[in-house]
C-alpha cells in the first residue's frame, strides 16, 4: 500500500474515534463528569421512589409494636356526627363530618401514592376513618400484610394534621397475633363490615374476629360502617353508619351525647 493509502486509512480511523468520542460525550457515557451527575440523577429518582412508594424516612420516626413493626396510632377521642366519602367532597360538605374511605382499592391507592396532595384539604374535616384497603381471607399473608402496612402508615401520615379513627381490620384467625398490634387499647376504635356480611362463613370469621378485638384493644366504643350484622355484638356500645358515601348517626343518639358531653362531642 502506498503512503497516501496509508494516510487515508489512519485518517479515517481518528477522525471516527473522534466522532465516537463527541457523541459519547454528549450522551454521557464517556465524560465522567456527565456520567457522575447521571449517577446523582439516578440516586435521587430512586430516593424519590422510595420516599413515594414506602413512606421513607417518615416511617422511620414513627413508635412501632409487635414484630411487623406497625405504626402506634394515637387515640381517637370523638365521635363522628356524619361520615362523607373523600371522593364525594364538595364545597357545600359539611366540615363538621368525618371523611371515610370505604370505597373500591384502586380508588384509595392515589392516597398512598401521594397523601401530601390531599392532607391540607382533608384537614379541614372533623377527623377521619382512614383508607381500609382490601382483606380478602383467600390472599396471600404477604399481600393482606402489606394492605395492613399501608392502612396503618397512612394513618399515621393524616394523623400528623387532624384526628385520626384507629380502624381494627382482621381475615382469618392467623392475622390475629399482628394485625392488632399499634392500635391503641380503651380507645374509640373503628369497624368495618363492607363485604363481610353476605355469606355465614364470612359471617362466622367477622364475629371471631370482633370478638379477639374486643378482647385485645378493650374499646371505649365502637364506630362500625357498613351492614348491621343481625347477631349481637360482644363488647361496647356501637354506633353504627349505614353503607352510603354519605351517613349520619342516629339523630336520637346524637342528641343524648350532646346533652351529656360523652366522647368528645
Amino acid at each position: 500500500m502506498s503512503f497516501y493509502g496509508v494516510f487515508f486509512v489512519v485518517s479515517c480511523f481518528f477522525t471516527l474515534r473522534v466522532i465516537c468520542a463527541l457523541m459519547c460525550a454528549v450522551s454521557g457515557t464517556w465524560c465522567p463528569a456527565v456520567k457522575h451527575e447521571k449517577a446523582q440523577t439516578m440516586t435521587q429518582e430512586t430516593k424519590r421512589y422510595f420516599e413515594r412508594y414506602f413512606k421513607m424516612p417518615f416511617v422511620k420516626t414513627l413508635p412501632k409494636a409487635g414484630p411487623l413493626g406497625l405504626p402506634v396510632l394515637p387515640k381517637c377521642t370523638e365521635v363522628p356526627k356524619g361520615l362523607v366519602c373523600f371522593d364525594e367532597i364538595k364545597p357545600e360538605t359539611s366540615r363538621k363530618m368525618f371523611l371515610h374511605c370505604h370505597t373500591t382499592d384502586e380508588k384509595i391507592e392515589r392516597l398512598w401514592l401521594d397523601p401530601d396532595r390531599y392532607i391540607a384539604k382533608f384537614a379541614e374535616f372533623r377527623g377521619m376513618y382512614p383508607p381500609d384497603f382490601s382483606q380478602f381471607t383467600d390472599m396471600d399473608p404477604a399481600a393482606s400484610i402489606w394492605n395492613l402496612y399501608r392502612l396503618r402508615v397512612l394513618a399515621a401520615i393524616f394523623a400528623t394534621e387532624m384526628q385520626v379513627m384507629p380502624v381494627a381490620t382482621w381475615s382469618t384467625p392467623e392475622s390475629y397475633p399482628y394485625t392488632f398490634d399499634g392500635l391503641p387499647r380503651k380507645s374509640i376504635i373503628g369497624v368495618s363490615t363492607v363485604g363481610v356480611l353476605r355469606r355465614r362463613e364470612h359471617q362466622e370469621l367477622f364475629m371471631a374476629g370482633y370478638s379477639e378485638m374486643v378482647k385485645r384493644l378493650d374499646p371505649e366504643l365502637v364506630i362500625l360502617y357498613g351492614g348491621m350484622p343481625k347477631f349481637e355484638l360482644p363488647g361496647p356500645e356501637t354506633v353504627w353508619f349505614p353503607n352510603s358515601h354519605y351517613a349520619w348517626a342516629n339523630e336520637e343518639q346524637m342528641t343524648l351525647w350532646d346533652e351529656e358531653g360523652e366522647y368528645g362531642v
